[in-house]
């Protein structure tokens, strides 16, 4: 699945793989690697390699859809190897605000970054999620 989260000029993209668990115990505990790109300010495109485990990934998903759906809340996505960290906060007003950190996996340079937009451009992504979701082994 690929996943944007921002707007035509400042975004977030993750490629996220299906995921291939061995078995439905150990599931959660399996690594994935995810692809990020960074397109904020200056900043366009940055690659970023990462391993999340598949908890991390669903739970930021799951987390991504009452906020997207409902247009008020927040979700987070923290990596336990601290390859990236994201608040994305919704407001009444349907204002978006990302904000997060990347870490590369070779150096260790780290990346801030604040991405403002509105739920405009988010209205496809709670139908998006639900069906990444639906169609993996696990949940």
């Amino acid at each position: 699945m690929e996943l944007k989260l921002g707007n035509n000029k400042d975004f977030i993209w993750f490629s996220i793989p299906p995921i291939l668990a061995h078995n439905k115990a150990e599931a959660p505990y399996e690594w994935n690697l995810i692809f990020a790109r960074i397109y904020s300010g200056a900043w366009q495109g940055s690659k970023i390699h990462m391993n999340l485990t598949t908890n991390e990934i669903l739970d930021f998903l799951w987390s991504l859809l009452k906020p997207l759906s409902q247009l008020v809340g927040s979700a987070e996505l923290k990596s336990l190897e601290e390859w990236i960290k994201l608040t994305l906060k919704v407001d009444s007003l349907g204002k978006i605000e990302i904000r997060g950190s990347a870490k590369d996996s070779d150096i260790g340079n780290r990346l801030e970054f604040l991405i403002e937009t509105d739920q405009s451009f988010f209205t496809q992504i709670p139908k998006q999620i639900q069906e990444y979701i639906s169609s993996q082994a696990v949940e």
